[in-house]
């Protein structure tokens, strides 16, 4: 049989459990929170970068027919800027891969959540359910120490009857004449 001791002690450490794991979970989702913001403002620095990167190429190439002798040196300076271009698109596409995961990762803590709030309810309910029985069981012991009570005083009443008894049974059998030897 449990006791109310240890039905505590279990209630206790369930809820230090569930409070160390809301503790981490809490934790988790700041940290995603903050990883996501940094990669928002990694794609907007991208996106700045790139629309930097071809402002530059749209205006070196408005200019052209003007700096035709520097012409060798602009294609060369397009083409690593395409380079450039094509390596913050693919830098983006893998961010965006991240992004996504992370929103992955993000609803599956939240179902997560959900899952360990309708647990802690749970518990709840059977801690509740617990120490309803716990107090029917104080009562019924209360109940059964009273009638430990009124049956030791009814067995010491019956002792000191079954005394007197025995002393009268002694008394009478005292005063009867010895049996006769036949």
């Amino acid at each position: 049989m449990v006791t109310p001791e240890e039905i505590h002690a279990r209630q206790d450490l369930w809820i230090n459990m569930l409070h160390h794991y809301e503790e981490n979970t809490e934790n988790h989702f700041a940290r995603i929170d903050r990883q996501h913001e940094a990669i928002r403002g990694d794609i907007r620095a991208l996106r700045d970068s790139q629309a930097r990167t071809e402002g530059a190429i749209t205006c070196l190439e408005g200019n052209v027919a003007v700096l035709q002798h520097d012409m060798a040196h602009l294609k060369e300076d397009v083409a690593v800027l395409r380079t450039d271009v094509n390596q913050l698109q693919t830098d983006v596409a893998v961010l965006r891969t991240d992004v996504n995961q992370l929103q992955t990762d993000v609803a599956i803590l939240r179902t997560d959540v959900n899952q360990l709030q309708t647990d802690v309810a749970i518990l709840r309910t059977d801690v509740n359910a617990l120490q309803a029985d716990v107090a029917i069981l104080r009562t019924d012991v209360n109940a059964l120490q009273a009638d430990v009570a009124v049956l030791r005083t009814d067995v010491a009443t019956l002792k000191d009857d079954m005394k007197d008894v025995k002393a009268a049974l002694f008394e009478v059998l005292r005063r009867l004449p010895p049996p006769s030897p036949n």
